[in-house]
């Protein structure tokens, strides 16, 4: 089995290719079905936000998923495949395990340390779940993934004081604008991610702001906690005309506003500037407005350098958070190398019982002169059967649940040499050559491969 991951983000793409990427999968519930029937996989996870589009597998066909998955992504585009390899990374077990565990704390982000990834993961792993995509070594991959970036986020200084996506977007409209507190802002949005931005312009004294959502009770609901106006979604274009900043943070892209719509809004505002940010992936503003007089507009890409600078801050605690992701990846390629204990019972019963009786009873039987020498002996062989799975199978559980525990190889040859040397004969056996037993070692370390085979 394989585990790996295929993407995109801010950092291996241009935005315009990875929004065509992101349009295919804003449907995610066709995209769980058409995938989980073309593709490969045995497990999915599909994560989109606005700097990433990834798709987590697990798959005992490596090759043919993540051709699958490619021809998916680029919905039959052949003039963008090349694009789509030069721009993607592919990575396998323990770099894609690694590459999780460094997204979920925010360490791959664009705004280093931002909290939003996290909860989007969280979001696409019970999408997952819904959907039965999930069910072993990726189920559990992004569960320690989680795990991972609590530790993070609670043993580094990487989540003190860390900058969102919303926090930096206010900051980039500050920058632009100046003050904003007697700017008209108009956001676009009402979602997670729009009630943050609300909270920050709020946060630094903004006192004239309209929110517009496709949802009317929910635009209403926030614009009753924040003491800020709402206006129906099919009117807030009317409100542009004496609007200083507009942030389109909608989670449901789709272009909201043209060129040619904003040059006629222009045309009555007299000179008056107008800054756009648009956060939407793909974007939700026509990039072409940047050609209009005294509009200036801004999407997800000019957050960087503010993210940088967060970067610069936080090179310290980054070293920190590394070394967690480091230790916490060696230890779950160590549980994937462990069989599966459970799973891993019957055959040792199976085996202790075939080696004992195979090795011992031939030489044994022609030693027994009567009834009661054999009725004695075949169940000293039973005890010593049960007393030999019994210690075999109470060690492996101590070594399964070590933190530190070895690779699987070395794990059962220890384990087979060290407990088969404290399991003696039974006393009822004790008459009969030493040498039967150490038959009954060596058939064990003979049969260690096939034991090894279960996960």
């Amino acid at each position: 089995m394989t585990i790996a991951v295929l993407g995109l983000n801010h950092k291996s793409s241009r935005l315009e290719f990875r929004e065509t990427v992101q349009r295919t999968i804003n449907d995610i519930e066709s995209a769980y079905t058409s995938l989980s029937r073309a593709a490969a996989c045995e497990e999915l996870v599909l994560l989109s936000t606005c700097n990433r589009v990834e798709a987590y597998f697990a798959t005992r066909r490596f090759e043919k998923t993540v051709e699958e998955i490619e021809r998916y992504l680029l919905s039959g585009n052949a003039d963008s495949i090349q694009e789509f390899r030069n721009s993607c990374y592919l990575f396998q077990n323990e770099n894609a395990i690694r590459h999780c565990f460094t997204v979920a704390p925010g360490l791959d982000s664009m705004i280093l340390g931002e909290p939003e990834i996290l909860g989007q993961m969280k979001k696409a792993f019970q999408k997952a779940r819904e959907k039965g995509t999930l069910r072993g070594p990726l189920m559990r991959l992004f569960e320690k993934a989680f795990q991972a970036a609590k530790e993070v986020r609670t043993g580094t200084d990487i989540g003190k004081g860390a900058l969102g996506t919303a926090s930096v977007s206010v900051a980039l409209a500050q920058k632009v604008c100046g003050s904003l507190q007697e700017k008209s802002i108009l956001v676009i949005g009402s979602g997670g991610f729009g009630e943050k931005l609300i909270t920050h312009l709020v946060e630094n004294q903004c006192r004239n702001i309209t929110v517009s959502s496709r949802s009317a009770e929910r635009g209403q609901e926030l614009a009753d906690r924040y003491a800020i106006r709402s206006v129906p979604f099919s009117k807030w274009a009317e409100r542009l005309e004496g609007t200083d900043l507009l942030i389109s943070a909608t989670t449901q892209p789709a272009m909201l506003l043209s060129a040619r719509e904003l040059s006629a809004v222009m045309s009555k505002r007299k000179d008056r500037p107008l800054c756009l940010i648009d956060l939407a992936v793909p974007r939700t503003i026509d990039p072409a407005v940047s050609q209009i007089r005294q509009v200036h507009v801004y999407n997800i890409e000019d957050l960087k350098g503010i993210g940088y600078q967060n970067l610069k801050f936080r090179e310290n605690a980054m070293a920190q958070a590394y070394a967690i992701i480091h230790a916490r990846t060696k230890t779950f390629l160590m549980g994937l190398q462990m069989p599966d204990v459970t799973a891993l019972v019957p055959k040792l019963n199976r085996l202790v019982k075939e080696c004992v009786y195979d090795e011992l009873w031939p030489s044994l039987e022609p030693l027994l002169s009567s009834a009661d020498e054999r009725k004695t002996a075949e169940e000293a062989l039973r005890q010593l059967e049960r007393n030999m799975a019994h210690n075999l199978l109470m060690r492996l559980k101590t070594l399964a649940a070590d933190e530190e525990k070895p690779l699987a190889g070395t794990l059962f040859a220890n384990l087979f040499q060290d407990e088969l040397a404290q399991c003696s004969m039974p006393a009822a056996l004790s008459q009969y050559p030493e040498h039967f037993f150490e038959s009954v070692r060596k058939r064990f370390h003979e049969k260690l491969p096939s034991l090894m085979t279960v996960h």
